[in-house]
């Protein structure tokens, strides 16, 4: 970096991939094991979505069915008033739960320093839980096991390494 304003805005871009290969970070935006995760959501939605084995077959409790989106949603009072309410605001328990899973592995992992991004990310476990409602409660499920299997591979690492949640800010 030289002492020009010009120069140095010129070399920051090329510095910063420099940075990025001797420190093997991923430029995508997004962690190696998420990024792993994606085409297997997307096999997953397809099988479910396509296959039709996988048609009408229970799971556990109210899950009669894995294409088909979670039957209970809170509008409908989890089942008890039959009445066709519009399609967005058919939320069943899976998504709810699921977005409280995202809001719960957010609060685990370090805020963004830039601010709009902080905020964009506290919407996200809302805006996935609207997103995710209409999908195969398969599906579903399986995001929030994954979610649940890495908070507890997050919170044991913290423990691990004497780290509570108010240090990470």
């Amino acid at each position: 970096m030289s002492n020009d304003p010009k120069a140095d805005h010129e070399e920051t871009p090329w510095a910063a991939e420099g940075t990025f290969i001797t420190s093997a970070v991923s430029t995508s935006g997004l962690p190696d094991p998420e990024s792993n995760q994606i085409p297997v959501f997307f096999a997953l939605y397809k099988v479910l979505f396509v296959t039709i084995e996988m048609r009408h077959q229970p799971f556990f409790g109210w899950i009669q069915d894995l294409a088909a989106p979670d039957p209970l949603t809170f509008i409908t009072g989890f089942g008890l008033f039959p009445w066709a309410a519009p399609a967005f605001l058919l939320i069943g328990v899976w998504p709810i739960v699921m977005g409280l899973t995202m809001w719960l592995q957010q609060k685990l992992n370090p805020q963004s320093p830039d601010p709009i991004q902080a905020k964009i990310f506290m919407f996200m476990p809302i805006i996935f839980t609207f997103i995710l409602a209409p999908f195969p409660a398969g599906l579903v499920i399986y995001w929030t096991w994954n979610n649940i299997l890495s908070i507890a591979q997050q919170w044991f690492i913290m423990r691990k390494e004497g780290i509570t949640i108010s240090d990470v800010k």
